[in-house]
């Protein structure tokens, strides 16, 4: 892992910074003609790679693909203080925050999610997040009042939508769109490649993985998945075309005393 880090590291530093606008380009080593490029975008690692008649050809193709991932990030993430969401957990409770489409478009999703899985996936958790945040740095599970008094601010039906605006109906009440941003980012950049002339690849954003075409005439995409403690045998999953993404407590986890919890809280119990 630390040598794949490295080497990540090393080609960004050689090709140019993705960041600053360039998108760094390589052939992917024993396969002719599939080339990848690897960036940090939406608080995580990315990695994309496609069929090109050439690096010229290929760097377009990512550009095309990078922009839109970027455009995701600076509109939906948290860790951004000008983001869209920012402002609105900023100054949602308030008053309503004018959004663009694409974040309408993810929090209209957001919320039909919620209704489907009857709340338990629920982008308004972020509250939540923050009082197991907390609880971790003081290493002291919160009490029943303390999770009582922050669901009180959690709950998709307290989201006041007003045409292209969107506020908060009751005060401390936060967005994450975390579970579904990064999603979005991989649709937006493997509908760019597509677009842009790729007729296979794929996109991995955080684990995030959307496949288009295939990797060789008559093959599937082999998907890797982490075996669990305890599970010697390796297990990979053969794919068509198609999105992957799997999410576990013993790759993402805190610990609160003597406590082992994952970072996955379900919204309407507050653990």
């Amino acid at each position: 892992m630390l040598a794949a880090l490295a080497a990540a590291f090393l080609f960004q530093r050689r090709e140019g910074s993705p960041e600053s606008g360039y998108v760094a380009v390589r052939e992917v080593a024993g396969k002719p003609g599939r080339y990848e490029t690897m960036l940090s975008v939406v608080g995580t690692d990315a990695r994309l790679e496609a069929v090109a008649r050439n690096k010229s050809h290929a760097r377009r193709m990512f550009q095309q693909a990078v922009e839109q991932m970027r455009m995701v990030e600076l509109r939906m993430s948290t860790y951004r203080e000008e983001s869209e969401v920012s402002r609105l957990n900023a100054t949602g409770s308030q008053h309503p925050v004018e959004l663009s489409e694409h974040t309408l478009r993810v929090l209209r999703e957001a919320v039909e999610m919620s209704k489907l899985t009857g709340g338990a996936f629920d982008v308004t958790y972020a509250p939540l997040r923050t009082l197991w945040r907390r609880a971790q740095q003081e290493d002291r599970l919160p009490g029943a009042d303390a999770i009582e008094e922050v669901l009180a601010a959690v709950g998709h039906t307290k989201l006041v939508f007003e045409e292209s605006r969107v506020g908060f109906a009751v005060p401390g009440m936060e967005v994450d769109l975390g579970g579904l941003a990064k999603g979005y980012a991989v649709d937006l950049a493997t509908e760019a490649l597509q677009a842009a002339g790729a007729e296979a690849g794929f996109v991995d954003v955080g684990g995030d993985l959307r496949f288009f075409g295939l990797p060789a005439p008559g093959q599937r995409w082999r998907v890797a998945v982490r075996s669990p403690p305890g599970v010697q045998e390796p297990f990979a999953l053969s794919v068509p075309a198609c999105a992957v993404t799997t999410s576990g407590d013993y790759a993402r986890w805190f610990q609160v005393g003597d406590r082992r919890l994952s970072h996955i809280v379900d919204p309407r119990t507050g653990w």
